[in-house]
């Protein structure tokens, strides 16, 4: 397993020195002004985070996380190679194009979601006395007023009323 650690290490290092020269070429605000550099920067941290917690021998089920969005954002600077490619330039163009204008639908999407979670939180708290409450925490009514906003429309706590 240390051959593993040490591959990653190198790879770890590598990324660092691309970084870094990408920094001298461009300057530190030119940068980070760059959306790419966000996920190439930020997967390094958290892969760096993730060998010392490892060497320090944290348990995995604290580090798992970590790592499956360390895993996540390395995913994601595969799209910033694919734009290379001929064939997969349009696609990758298109999904961010997309991702920008959903943007605006999401605000819009969680203000709705959060006006109806905060509604049947309120009713269901006002049938605490009649024991017909569905809903006990805040965190379970955004998720009940996400299912409904994705369709989700199972009546099983509705008792008829």
């Amino acid at each position: 397993m240390i051959g593993f650690k040490v591959v990653l290490g190198v790879l770890l290092g590598w990324q660092v020195y691309i970084e870094i020269m990408q920094i001298k070429l461009h300057s530190i605000t030119g940068y980070l002004t760059n959306f790419w550099n966000f996920f190439d920067f930020t997967s390094i941290i958290f892969l760096f985070l993730i060998l010392i917690a490892d060497f320090a021998k944290y348990d995995p089920l604290q580090v798992r996380p970590l790592m499956a969005l360390t895993f996540v954002l390395f995913y994601f600077r595969m799209f910033y190679f694919l734009r290379i490619f001929d064939a997969t330039a349009p696609l990758v163009k298109a999904i961010i194009e997309i991702a920008y204008d959903s943007i605006q639908f999401l605000l819009v999407f969680t203000i709705g979601v959060c006006c109806f979670a905060f509604a049947f939180w309120t009713l269901s708290n006002n049938n605490v006395k009649l024991g017909t409450d569905f809903i006990h925490t805040f965190a379970g009514a955004m998720i009940y007023s996400y299912l409904l906003g994705l369709g989700e429309f199972g009546y099983d706590n509705f008792d008829g009323s």
